[in-house]
């Protein structure tokens, strides 16, 4: 499981390790690592905006498990650069795709190999209600959702005469540090110079006291990572929250009047 300092990582850790799953815990910090080793037998370090890191910890792993199975692999590490599009500078959006999909693609090639050697297993991303629809201002974290699902579509196809099975988890707004992270990194932004200013602030202020009506505890994706690991033929998508059901089907109306009703609904969020 990749970025289980925190949230959704943590928890599905934790809910597997019950669960009796032998659970590698990984997370980018070396004090974070250390803190997961009080409580997971296996907690490795693991940066997946680093393909040196990646390399690093695919060595460990094999050494962990030595002649066991590599079962599943739960791509759940990333944060959210939110901006404006012509505010966002290369950089910060290289940075959002290394973290979020190109370090778990190199990661899940590096075990494919072992999976079909084994006729056996599950991958796992952690998507995102984003995945499915976009917000103005989360173009860059909207992308690498999207880039997410088409990667993991492509994947399951490809592997489809296999017993390797490929699933995303689709969750909406979710108790985590993800809002915390997110008002960090829109700080990287020039936000006084930007035309955007006051509208910055606004969701600066969401990121810091807001909260979603609508809002679940990460141990309800934990379960969906459970049942996706358990079933024999596993769904490809597993939605949690309703905001993700609600807009999956929404998705059907007109484009003007679905972009229009998301409008209403990111200026209606930002007050709640």
């Amino acid at each position: 499981i990749t970025g289980c300092s925190t949230g959704i990582g943590y928890a599905t850790a934790k809910y597997l390790k019950e669960k009796k799953y032998k659970v590698i815990a990984s997370c980018r910090k070396n004090k974070d690592v250390n803190k997961l080793s009080k409580e997971f037998d296996y907690s490795i370090q693991l940066d997946t905006s680093s393909s040196k890191s990646i390399n690093k910890a695919h060595i460990l792993i094999k050494k962990i498990v030595k002649n066991n199975l590599i079962y599943g692999i739960f791509c759940n590490a990333g944060y959210g650069q939110f901006g404006a599009v012509e505010d966002l500078t290369r950089d910060l959006i290289c940075e959002q795709f290394e973290t979020n999909i190109f370090g778990h693609i190199e990661l899940v090639n590096l075990f494919i190999p072992l999976m079909r050697k084994q006729n056996e297993g599950r991958i796992i991303f952690n998507s995102s209600v984003l995945g499915l629809v976009s917000l103005p201002f989360s173009s860059a974290y909207n992308a690498t959702k999207f880039a997410m699902e088409a990667f993991a579509r492509s994947l399951r196809l490809e592997l489809n005469r296999t017993n390797i099975k490929v699933s995303l988890i689709e969750p909406g707004p979710i108790e985590a540090d993800f809002n915390i992270n997110a008002l960090k990194n829109l700080k990287r932004i020039k936000i006084n110079e930007s035309v955007y200013k006051k509208k910055y602030k606004k969701m600066m202020e969401y990121l810091e006291h807001g909260n979603d009506f609508f809002t679940l505890p990460a141990l309800s994706v934990a379960k969906k990572v459970y049942i996706a690991l358990k079933s024999k033929n596993p769904k490809a998508q597993y939605y949690v929250t309703v905001p993700t059901y609600v807009l999956s089907y929404l998705r059907v109306l007109p484009n003007p009047i679905f972009e229009n009703f998301l409008s209403l609904l990111d200026n209606l969020r930002k007050k709640i």
